[in-house]
């Protein structure tokens, strides 16, 4: 009877791990990398009088462009390119993004910019 019963227990044990084994369910969540390009936007003028903002785009310390957006007139101007970057063979697809694509990413942070240094500035004003 025991030896039954050891059995009926192994052989439950086997179709439990049948089952587990054979209907995993498969993960809905994704796993993402991010790895740095190494290029860097800074924002080192913010003119809020003259709704104003200037960017440096820069890649290992160097600078490759500048970006002078203005808010009111929508004026944007460009000094310098992404394109001596992306003619190093050792980076040649390492950046996927356009020279226009960083100067419309620009534009967009510039309005951001302005609007939360004039928030920041009426806080300081009262």
């Amino acid at each position: 009877m025991k030896c039954r019963t050891c059995n009926l227990i192994a052989l439950s044990g086997f179709v439990i791990a049948f089952i587990l084994l054979f209907n995993k369910r498969k993960s809905k969540q994704g796993h993402t990398l991010f790895v740095s390009s190494g290029i860097e936007i800074d924002y080192p003028v913010i003119d809020i009088e003259k709704q104003e903002v200037t960017a440096y785009i820069t890649y290992k310390e160097k600078l490759y462009m500048r970006v002078q957006y203005n808010l009111d007139t929508r004026e944007t101007k460009v000094t310098g390119s992404l394109e001596a970057i992306k003619l190093n063979p050792l980076v040649k697809n390492k950046f996927p993004l356009k020279d226009d694509e960083y100067i419309e990413m620009i534009k967009m942070n510039a309005e951001y910019l302005i609007e939360n240094e004039k928030k920041n500035a009426g806080i300081l004003l009262k």
